[in-house]
C-alpha cells in the first residue's frame, strides 16, 4: 500500500451541483456575513468579528455534516439542527470546532459513508487529532471520544487486528491524558439541561431503532452502506454527546444535542406524516 493523500479517506466530496450541498454552502456563507455585520454594528472589532463570524459559519457547516452522518438516508433532516445550533451559539457562546471535527471523523470511520474503509493512515490521523486537540484544548475527553470511536469501529462488522491495535493505542492515550491533566470527569449541569438531553436521547433512540435497513450508498463506491455500522455510528454520536455534556457542560455539547434533536424531529415528523 503506497503512501500519500490517496490513502486518506477522511473526507467526503461537496458537489455544489447537488441541491442540498449548494444550500449548505450558501447558508454557511450567509451566516458568516450576517454575523460579521451584526458584530461590527454592536461595536466588535473587525478582526474579532471576522473570527467569530467565521466560527459560526464553519460550526453550522459541521453541524450539517454531522447530521448527514447521523441520518444518511434523509438529506433534509441535516438542516433542522442548524437552527438549534444558532440558538445555542447565541445563548452559550461558541463551542469547540476541534472537538466537533474529532466526532465527525469518528462517526465517519464507523459508518463508512465515504464508501472505502479507513486505512491505517486515517486512523493515525484520528488518533493524532484526538491527542493533539485534547492537549491544545486542555480537555482529555476529546481523546476519550476518539478512543471510543476506535473501540466501536472494532466491534462493528469486518473487524481486524489493525482496528484492535488502534483501539488499544487510543485507550492508553486517553487514560494517560486523563491522568496527566487531572481532569474532573463530571461537570456541573443544570437539571433542566440534563432533562432536555434525556428527552432528546429517548427520541434519538427511535431513530436508531428504525435504521434496520438503509438506502444510502458510499460516496466513492456506490455500494450500499451497512445498516449495522450506521447504527453503531449513531450510538457513538450519542455517547460522544453524553461524554462532552458530563465532562465539559451543556454549552460545549450543544451542537451535538442540536443535531440529535433536529434529526429526531425530522424522523418523528416522517413517521406521523401520511
Amino acid at each position: 500500500m503506497g503512501g500519500g493523500i490517496d490513502n486518506i479517506n477522511l473526507g467526503r466530496s461537496l458537489d455544489l451541483h447537488y441541491g442540498t450541498n449548494l444550500a449548505i454552502a450558501l447558508i454557511s456563507t450567509l451566516l458568516v456575513l450576517l454575523s460579521f455585520i451584526i458584530k461590527v454594528i454592536n461595536g466588535t472589532g473587525f478582526y474579532d468579528a471576522a473570527v467569530g463570524a467565521l466560527g459560526l459559519g464553519i460550526g453550522a457547516f459541521v453541524v450539517w455534516a454531522l447530521g448527514r452522518e447521523v441520518d444518511p438516508d434523509h438529506d433534509i433532516s441535516a438542516f433542522i439542527p442548524i437552527g438549534f445550533y444558532i440558538a445555542g451559539h447565541a445563548y452559550f457562546g461558541a463551542s469547540s470546532l476541534l472537538a466537533m471535527f474529532v466526532t465527525l471523523t469518528g462517526i465517519r470511520m464507523i459508518n463508512n459513508t465515504v464508501g472505502i474503509p479507513f486505512t491505517e493512515l486515517d486512523r493515525i490521523v484520528l488518533l493524532t487529532m484526538g491527542i493533539g486537540f485534547a492537549y491544545y484544548l486542555q480537555s482529555p475527553v476529546v481523546a476519550v471520544v476518539a478512543a471510543i470511536a476506535m473501540a466501536l469501529d472494532y466491534i462493528a462488522p469486518e473487524r481486524n487486528g489493525i482496528q484492535l491495535m488502534f483501539t488499544a493505542l487510543g485507550s492508553v492515550s486517553a487514560i494517560v491524558l486523563l491522568y496527566i491533566m487531572d481532569h474532573e470527569l463530571l461537570h456541573g449541569n443544570k437539571v433542566i439541561e440534563l432533562g432536555i438531553s434525556l428527552i432528546v436521547v429517548l427520541t434519538f433512540i427511535l431513530l436508531i431503532a428504525d435504521y434496520r435497513t438503509t438506502i444510502s450508498t458510499g460516496d466513492r463506491t456506490g455500494r450500499s452502506l451497512d445498516a449495522t455500522r450506521i447504527r453503531i455510528g449513531q450510538v457513538f454520536f450519542l455517547v460522544a454527546a453524553g461524554v462532552f455534556t458530563f465532562s465539559m457542560g451543556f454549552g460545549w455539547s450543544c451542537p451535538y444535542w442540536s443535531v440529535a434533536a433536529g434529526c429526531s424531529i425530522y424522523h418523528l415528523a416522517m413517521k406521523v406524516t401520511p
